[in-house]
């Protein structure tokens, strides 16, 4: 056995659940030769190993030659794969018809046609309700086989049946095909286009949004085809900076998934991203009730398949995270970042990696507003030593320009005046250098030149004046800055915790997307809270005080 194989063997093991294990054991027993089964010694000895170590291995087994385990651990692997095909084939409804296709299989080779023919349409009704159109060809396929072999159906009016059936599920199966490429087409731009769009980023996004398959009245023909779109327009929505629109195609998606019978259990893994989009959604309008809801929803749920057990840990994590920091309990966000973290990296093989950079900047994120420089220069050092970060600019951009705000807010000066400069330069050659960043980056510069407190408080407002023109438009800013910037800025010219400035601004920040929703017509379903509004918090900066005084004294 090959060393790669002798390592399949090993993950293999070392994935099984207890019961797995117990199952497997009991399956093997079935191969006992004198009341011994060294497969199931073999088996143990490899789950007993943290790292597979084959010398180690016979070392600690004398009972297992060399010679036997050439031919043992292929065999073992098959066992281990044949035990759990065996104990899965009843937990979803395609493992059970393909089940059910091999006993065909068996009554065919033993001549029973009759009865094969009996199985066949059965289960040609479930894979129909069920929507897999691959195991309804490969079914549609024995039928035809089985023309020959009984004169009542051995008719030209029969195959030709046959035949337009075939060819319907085909034209079927060639939609959702098209439709998933179409995804796929919109989640690589979304992972990947520049903020502000390129100008072909949003050639790309247009592209998309031409095709016939979002427009045709005759599609989609599917119930997956539908979910599909759902899923495109929301993810085109967000390409485009339109949040409101992504909001209603998260609602109608969710919707659709839990108004068709038994299609949240049939595509779980897609149901599961469909809630998490939609709570994220409505925690960026401050609609606390669905999203409570929703986080609801994905709590209750149980799935036994270990993968989609993963997706939905990093799905329950990702929402409550996103819940605790969008109604301001920072601390508990701040108290949960361990146990987000220690699961992330017992189970980094099996998350996408854009998905950990995301939490990774969240974290950062966390730690600039909590004040927690030692923990803001930790996260950002995993950010800057993960060589993947690079294949990704939304990243890289945010990443850089959070470098400076560590820096600053270190009181790292030196530290501080390189990396303005690396940034400048990364930012310029990328021609990313808008408005808003080279704003921010000039007052930087010039931060060592800037004598006393009262100096550095009058810059602060200005630069808090000259950030706030730009801010809005197009040209000025990107639209997918996780850090606020302008908050944290507010926060220097008070000299107050930078959550506390941003605790305080979460109800005028309700008050106005509630409003924004009201006028797109989108229902909102709960009160808003106290408001706090722009002309205040405008008041408050523009109120002379201390600000700037440990800035001043820290440099």
């Amino acid at each position: 056995m090959s060393k790669p194989l002798a390592h399949d063997l090993f993950t293999l093991i070392k994935s099984l659940t207890k019961t797995e294990k117990r199952l497997f054991k009991l399956y093997a027993a079935r191969h006992a030769i004198g009341g011994k089964n060294k497969y199931v010694q073999l088996f143990d000895a490899i789950d007993r190993q943290k790292q597979y170590d084959e010398r180690a291995l016979l070392a600690q087994n004398p009972s297992l030659r060399p010679l036997d385990l050439r031919s043992m651990k292929p065999y073992l692997y098959d066992l281990v794969l044949r035990c759990l095909r065996d104990s899965l084939r009843d937990r979803s409804a395609a493992s059970r018809i393909r089940y059910q296709l091999e006993k065909c299989e068996i009554l065919i080779h033993k001549g029973l046609y009759a009865q094969a023919s009996r199985q066949l349409a059965r289960i040609e009704r479930i894979a129909e309700d069920e929507g897999h159109l691959l195991i309804l060809l490969t079914i549609l396929d024995y039928e035809q086989s089985l023309k020959v072999r009984a004169a009542e159906t051995n008719t030209l009016e029969r195959q030709t049946e046959l035949y337009g059936r075939q060819i319907a599920a085909l034209d079927l199966l060639r939609q959702n095909i098209e439709y998933y490429h179409l995804f796929m087409r919109t989640y690589y731009l979304h992972v990947n286009a520049t903020r502000p769009l390129s100008n072909a980023d949003r050639e790309g996004a247009l592209s998309v949004q031409r095709s016939p398959l979002l427009h045709d009245d005759a599609s989609p023909l599917t119930s997956y085809g539908q979910m599909m779109v759902y899923e495109v327009q929301m993810r085109l929505c967000e390409i485009m900076g339109d949040r409101i629109g992504a909001l209603k195609y998260a609602r109608k998606k969710v919707t659709f998934m839990n108004s068709t019978p038994g299609y949240s259990e049939r595509h779980l893994y897609e149901y599961v991203y469909a809630v998490a989009s939609l709570v994220t959604y409505n925690l960026l309008f401050y609609l606390y009730a669905e999203a409570e809801e929703l986080l609801k929803t994905l709590k209750s749920m149980e799935i036994t398949s270990p993968r989609l057990r993963v997706e939905l840990g990093i799905c329950r994590y990702h929402c409550e995270l996103s819940y605790l920091r969008h109604s301001g309990q920072f601390d508990r966000a701040m108290q949960l970042v361990p146990e987000i973290a220690t699961f992330i990296d017992k189970h980094r093989d099996e998350i996408e990696i854009t998905t950990v950079l995301d939490f990774h900047v969240v974290f950062l994120d966390l730690a600039i507003k909590h004040g927690d420089s030692a923990n803001a220069r930790h996260w950002l050092g995993e950010l800057v030593s993960n060589r993947d970060l690079y294949r990704f600019s939304r990243f890289v951009d945010n990443v850089k320009l959070l470098t400076v705000i560590v820096y600053f807010e270190a009181r790292d000066f030196d530290a501080l005046e390189s990396a303005v400069l690396s940034v400048y330069r990364y930012l310029r050659k990328k021609e990313l250098l808008f408005g808003f960043e080279n704003i921010l980056l000039q007052f930087l510069r010039k931060l060592p030149g800037i004598a006393g407190a009262a100096a550095l408080q009058e810059e602060l407002r200005q630069l808090y004046t000259e950030l706030e023109a730009v801010h809005d438009t197009p040209e000025g800013v990107r639209r997918n800055f996780q850090f606020d910037y302008m908050t944290w800025l507010e926060s220097k010219i008070r000299n107050l915790p930078f959550v506390d400035v941003l605790t305080a601004n979460i109800g005028r920040w309700r008050q106005e997307k509630h409003e924004i929703l009201r006028k797109a017509g989108v229902e909102i379903v709960e009160h808003n809270a106290p408001p706090r509004t722009r002309k205040h918090a405008r008041a408050a900066i523009d109120t002379p005080g201390s600000a700037g005084d440990a800035v001043q004294q820290g440099r």
